[in-house]
């Protein structure tokens, strides 16, 4: 076994989309057209033939690079057509190069067994439904506060559609987010979505009111074995009227049946972990580990 530290301009696009569409954890973030959108520079470490792979993002400061997770990234780490060890783990953090002096890697749900990092870990929260079960078995474990809300949505006459516009999708991000984080989501999305319209693998779901008005939105993109809530936002007519309810509940009435999973990366104000817990989703760990290599001095500055 040997892993070598490589730059992106050598890296081999096809050996590495290989090992990530194989692997036995591959998401969407990790493929290489992905990190080439959402990424301001990234490397790799890559064992042998590519059998696995660790994709490092990072930015480049005035003294030093910082390793970071980008904003439509939720999990890194490393990916492998074969089982990862803890060792093996444990091997691939530690031969990040000395030159990356600050590093922020928020780990794939497979790499949770490296409990050597401990120290320099926490834990985050995330949920993920199996959808394979039926939706009318899956709809009898919504909490009551589901099925409330859910009523609230339906007697204000809110309609769920598919297939909402990236033009619709882009205005309703500018008017609702602050500038430059709604800026760069646009950016990024208007460059994804589009990678995937042809092979089927993303859905756009809105809520619209009475008056045709979109008011609550959502980003489905499919990556291997899962589907990945990968962007949403409500606005506050949506939340008072309980619009992301109904999407999630739309989303389940078409995709239920199937043997995929639903993992729910995304957290807001209203795309909660309570939210999730309420539709009977399962919780899910994954580590985050952040390092600081700086000098004592700079550190302290």
């Amino acid at each position: 076994m040997s892993i070598h530290y490589i730059r992106k301009i050598d890296i081999n696009y096809i050996l590495w989309d290989r090992c990530i569409n194989n692997s036995l954890n591959g998401l969407v973030y990790s493929l290489s057209w992905y990190l080439d959108i959402v990424a301001e520079n990234w490397d790799a470490l890559v064992e042998d033939d590519y059998r696995s792979v660790m994709p490092l993002v990072y930015s480049k400061r005035s003294i030093y690079r910082h390793i970071y997770s980008p904003v439509l990234v939720k999990q890194l780490g490393i990916f492998s057509v074969k089982p990862l060890t803890e060792a093996k783990i444990d091997q691939f953090v530690k031969l990040i190069p000395n030159t990356f002096k600050k590093i922020e890697i928020c780990f794939n749900r497979q790499n949770f067994q490296s409990v050597h990092l401990e120290n320099n870990c926490s834990v985050s929260k995330t949920f993920e439904m199996d959808l394979i079960i039926s939706y009318e078995k899956k709809s009898k474990f919504y909490s009551p506060d589901v099925k409330n809300c859910l009523d609230i949505a339906n007697k204000s006459k809110l309609h769920a559609v598919k297939g909402v516009s990236i033009s619709e999708l882009e205005s309703f991000i500018i008017q609702y987010t602050k500038r430059k984080t709604g800026n760069l989501i646009i950016k990024q999305l208007k460059q994804i979505i589009p990678q995937l319209v042809n092979s089927g693998r993303v859905e756009l779901i809105g809520v619209y009111n009475t008056t045709n008005m979109l008011i609550s939105i959502a980003c489905f993109i499919r990556s291997n074995q899962n589907v990945i809530l990968l962007y949403a936002l409500t606005n506050n007519q949506g939340v008072e009227e309980k619009a992301n309810y109904l999407i999630l509940d739309s989303f389940l009435k078409s995709y239920s049946s199937r043997n995929i999973t639903l993992c729910l990366d995304h957290i807001d104000e209203s795309w909660d972990l309570q939210f999730y817990r309420d539709y009977g989703a399962q919780e899910s760990c994954y580590l985050r580990l952040k390092e600081n290599r700086m000098p004592f001095f700079l550190k302290w500055v």
